[in-house]
């Protein structure tokens, strides 16, 4: 599967920056999936960024989804579990 952007196309702030993201993705035939991103895109990503005006592309190295999960990427990209699974906390 090709490398692809996915950024939510609604409630969001419709900057600069993303904007410039967007444009450079069309130049560059990167293909851009406008839509909320999922969890499993989280875990699928190679990568993870956010844009604003004042921090421009900042690289996601870890995302806490409070008492659901919590996961990183070593240096190598690889995931690696920093909390306990989903399944297991509804069962507690």
């Amino acid at each position: 599967q090709p490398s692809s952007i996915i950024t939510a196309n609604e409630g969001i702030l419709y900057g600069s920056v993303r904007d410039s993201v967007l444009r450079a993705c069309r130049h560059h035939n990167i293909p851009v999936k406008l839509r909320p991103p999922t969890l499993q895109d989280l875990k699928d990503a190679n990568g993870v960024f956010i844009s604003s005006t004042s921090r421009w592309v900042m690289p996601v190295h870890e995302v806490c989804l409070g008492d659901l999960m919590s996961f990183q990427n070593d240096d190598d990209g690889e995931e690696e579990d920093s909390g306990e699974s989903i399944d297991k906390k509804k069962r507690e």
